[in-house]
């Protein structure tokens, strides 16, 4: 028996314009839901990032996205992991040092 139904977004839900068939997800969430399936969507991307295209459906379904660092089910985080600040500044650190024409880019809560 089914028991959860996860999926990527990027080239896998989404159609390569970045949209999906709302009408057809909200019948098929309402049939897995009759049947006590839940939906995943799981991802590298941020949290807000999954937003963008599932905003509607937060408290239906669930997210692991930051490729498991971040776990919300229903719109209850479960969990969250989060690399400390010291090593975020050693590794700053080190990249200034060893690739100074290194782009430094952090995202994170």
């Amino acid at each position: 028996m089914v028991k959860i139904i996860a999926t990527d977004i990027d080239g896998t839900f989404l159609r390569s314009d970045k949209t999906f068939d709302r009408p057809r997800f909200e019948g098929l969430l309402g049939k897995m839901a009759e049947h006590q399936i839940e939906f995943v969507v799981a991802s590298g991307n941020q949290h807000c990032h999954l937003l963008q295209h599932f905003a509607d459906y937060q408290d239906r379904i669930s997210f692991v996205s930051e490729n498991g660092g971040h776990v919300i089910v229903k719109g209850k985080t479960l969990l969250e992991e989060f690399i400390s600040k010291e090593a975020i500044s050693k590794l700053v650190t080190y990249m200034e040092f060893n690739y100074p024409e290194a782009v430094i880019n952090l995202a994170g809560k």
